[in-house]
C-alpha cells in the first residue's frame, strides 16, 4: 500500500498515522510505504507486516528545494511466498538537479536514528511536535 500521508519536515510520523497503519497491518496489508513528509522517516516491523513511514524526496524541483539534496531512500521489496518481506534500502540524492544512487554514508540522515525515533522517548517527542505545530 503506498500512503500520501504525514506532516512535513518531521523525522517521525505522528502517532495517529502510526496507529493508522498498524491497523492497516492488522487487517492484512503486507507493507506500506508512506509519502508527504519531504524528510526521511524510519520503518519498523508490526507482527508480519513493515511499515516505512516515509521515503523522502525522490526528486522535488519547486523553488524552495531548488537547492535541496533531497537526500532519501528507495526499496526493493521481495515477497516469499511464505507471506514473508525482505527489502533492501536504496540511497539516494539530488546533485546539479539529477537523482543520484549513493552509498549510505553519502546521505544526511542515518535509518538507524530515524528508526530509534520511533521507540526512545517517541510519546514524549510526539507530543512536543504537535503542541509546536499548534502554536
Amino acid at each position: 500500500m503506498i500512503a500520501y500521508a504525514g506532516v512535513e519536515d518531521i523525522y517521525f510520523p505522528i502517532k495517529e498515522w502510526r496507529e493508522r497503519y498498524k491497523r492497516l497491518c492488522d487487517i492484512g496489508v503486507d507493507v506500506i510505504i508512506g509519502h508527504h513528509p519531504h524528510v526521511p522517516q524510519g520503518y519498523e516491523k508490526h507482527n508480519n507486516s513493515i511499515i516505512f513511514y516515509s521515503l523522502g524526496n525522490f526528486y522535488f524541483d519547486t523553488l524552495s528545494f531548488i537547492d535541496s539534496g533531497d537526500d532519501s531512500y528507495s526499496l526493493v521489496l521481495q515477497f516469499s511466498t511464505e507471506g514473508l518481506v525482505d527489502f533492501e534500502i536504496i540511497y539516494h540524492k539530488k546533485i546539479s538537479g539529477k537523482t543520484c544512487l549513493v552509498e549510505e554514508k553519502d546521505v544526511n540522515f542515518s535509518i538507524t536514528t530515524l528508526n530509534n525515533l520511533l521507540f526512545d522517548n517517541y510519546e514524549e517527542k510526539n507530543d512536543e511536535m504537535c503542541i509546536e505545530l499548534c502554536n
